[in-house]
């Protein structure tokens, strides 16, 4: 049996705690989180912990708070041509 390299095994668990962090973030719960990402609740549950103790978080609730405040802001995009300032207010002199 060939064994995953540790740059690829530490990969897949930065790409599953990044999942976990963002469905934690949004307030759901650990049943949930494990049936979208096909693991036990405990094994969840475990990954969950770990999280809250890297970022020092005592509660859910100051998890998903730390873990909002640390996410960038949503990125608005380019703005539309001829949407005009902020206001809307195309052509105004």
């Amino acid at each position: 049996m060939k064994k995953a390299c540790p740059e690829a095994s530490r990969a897949v668990s930065e790409e599953l705690r990044q999942t976990i962090v963002l469905l934690l973030s949004e307030g759901l719960e650990d049943k949930v989180i494990a049936r979208r990402l096909g693991m036990s609740e405990r094994t969840c549950q475990r990954h969950i912990a770990e999280i809250m103790r890297a970022i020092g978080a005592k509660s859910r609730f100051q998890a998903g708070y730390l873990l909002r405040a640390r996410q960038p802001p949503a990125n608005p995009g380019p703005p539309v041509p001829g949407s005009g300032g902020p206001c809307g207010t195309a052509g105004s002199a």
